[in-house]
C-alpha cells in the first residue's frame, strides 16, 4: 500500500511540476557483478544495449557483501563469493566462485571503447565490505572489520586500510589500461543511524587528525572518504563519484570535487547536495532493477520512467539543471539466483530505452531525434 501511495503521488507531482528532459554528460549504467556473475559475453551485448540508448559510461561494481568477483593477482586467494549473506541464501548462486579475469576487463574495456562507453570501476568502502573482510580475516589472521558491524571496515585500523587501498590501487591501474578516468569510491550503507554512537574510535581519531574536539564519528567518515578520494585521483583518475544516503551536516565536509549520485531520500535533499556537489540521479524508485521480487519499484517499469521521471527530476525535488550532470540506471544483484541473465536482460532492456528516451536521445520508435 505504501508503495502504491507513493507511485501515485509522484505520477500527481509528475503532473504539476512537469520536466524537460535534458541532456546530460554522465549517462551511466551500473552492473552489480560483485554479487552475481555476469560472462564476458553477457557485458559485451549490454555495451550494445547501451550503445543503442546513447549511454557513455559503464560503472561494474565488482566487489560488495557477497564476493569479490573480478581476479586479484596481488591477492590470489581473494576473489570469489559466499551466497551465506544474500538477502536470501535459501535461493542457491548458480555461479558460486567464478569471477571475471583481469583479461576480461580488458576486453570489456576495448569494446565499450569502441562505443565511446567508459568502463568505470565501483569498489565501496568502507561498507559493503563482508566478503573481503571475512576472506581477510581466514586468510591472515587479522580482524580488520568493526566489531559491532561486520560489512565495514575499520578506518582507525592501518593494516586494514593499507589492504584496502592496494586493493583499490591494483584495480585502479587495470581500468587505467581501458581509459577509465572515474572511479566509484562508494561511501554508502555504512551503519544504521542508531549504530553511529559506537564507533568512538572514529570520533577519536577524526579529533586527533584535525586538533578539533567538535568532530563526531561522522567525521572519521569524512575524513576517510575524503582520503580516498586523494588517493584514486593520486592514481591519474580525474573525477570519483559517491552515494548519497551518506551525506549530511557535520564539522568537517567532504571535498566538494566529488560527484554524489543520490539514489534515495535522505537526510539531505538533492537541492542541498547541489549547493556543494554536482549531482547524478539514480533515485531508486525510477532507476534500480534489482534482482529481488519483494524490493521492485513501482516506478521502476518502462511506462513510468517515460511517463514521469527526468534527469533533474528527484521524487519530488526538481533539481537545479546545471547541478544534474548525469544519470545512472542500475542493475542490483541482491539475490543472484532469483534471475538468470537471460532474464537480467530482458527485463532490463525496455527500461533502459525508456531512460534513453528521457535522456533526450531517442524517439519512442528508438531512433534519435532529428
Amino acid at each position: 500500500m505504501d508503495k502504491l501511495f507513493a507511485a501515485i503521488s509522484l505520477f500527481v507531482a509528475s503532473l504539476l511540476f512537469p520536466q524537460t528532459p535534458i541532456r546530460t554528460q554522465h549517462r551511466s549504467v551500473l552492473l552489480d557483478c560483485g554479487r552475481k556473475y555476469y560472462t564476458r559475453d553477457w557485458i559485451l551485448d549490454l555495451l550494445e544495449e547501451m550503445e543503442d540508448c546513447h549511454a557513455n559510461e559503464l560503472v561494474l561494481h565488482f566487489s560488495d557483501d557477497m564476493g569479490l568477483r573480478l581476479e586479484s593477482k596481488t591477492y590470489p586467494w581473494l576473489a570469489g563469493s559466499d551466497n551465506a549473506w544474500s538477502l536470501d541464501p535459501s535461493v542457491p548462486d548458480p555461479d558460486p566462485g567464478k569471477v571475471l579475469t583481469q583479461e576480461d576487463i580488458l576486453v570489456i574495456g576495448r569494446a565499450a571503447s569502441d562505443r565511446g562507453i567508459e568502463l568505470i570501476p565501483s569498489f565501496d568502502s568502507p561498507g559493503h565490505m563482508r566478503y573481503i573482510l571475512e576472506r581477510y580475516r581466514e586468510q591472515t589472521g587479522h580482524d580488520i572489520a568493526m566489531s559491532f558491524a561486520p560489512s565495514c571496515l575499520d578506518i582507525t585500523n592501518a593494516r586494514g586500510v593499507r589492504f584496502v587501498r592496494s586493493l583499490m590501487e591494483e584495480y585502479g591501474r587495470l581500468f587505467a589500461r581501458t581509459g577509465s578516468r572515474q572511479f566509484d569510491i562508494g561511501g554508502d550503507e555504512v551503519f544504521p543511524n542508531e549504530l553511529w554512537p559506537k564507533a568512538g574510535s572514529w570520533q577519536a581519531w577524526a579529533q586527533k587528525e584535525t586538533d578539533n574536539v567538535q568532530c563526531s564519528p561522522y567525521d572519521g567518515f569524512v575524513l576517510y572518504m575524503n582520503a580516498t578520494d586523494d588517493f584514486v585521483r593520486s592514481l591519474g583518475y580525474e573525477q570519483t563519484r559517491m552515494y548519497s544516503d551518506m551525506v549530511r551536516e557535520s564539522t568537517l565536509q567532504l571535498n566538494a570535487r566529488i560527484d554524489v549520485s543520490y539514489w534515495m531520500l535522505g537526510r539531505a535533499t538533492p537541492v542541498e547536495i547541489q549547493e556543494r556537489h554536482r549531482v547524478i540521479n539514480c533515485i531508486n524508485f525510477y532507476l534500480y532493477y534489482i534482482l529481488d521480487p519483494h524490493l521492485s519499484y513501482p516506478g521502476g517499469y518502462a511506462d513510468a520512467i517515460e511517463r514521469e521521471w527526468t534527469p533533474q527530476w528527484f521524487l519530488g525535488w526538481p533539481g537545479c539543471s546545471d547541478r544534474v550532470t548525469g544519470s545512472c540506471y542500475c542493475i542490483w544483484s541482491d539475490i543472484p539466483g532469483s534471475q538468470t541473465q537471460d532474464q537480467v536482460m530482458e527485463g532490463v532492456r525496455p527500461r533502459l530505452q525508456a531512460w534513453g528516451r528521457k535522456n533526450g536521445f531517442l524517439t519512442p520508435e528508438g531512433s534519435e531525434p532529428r
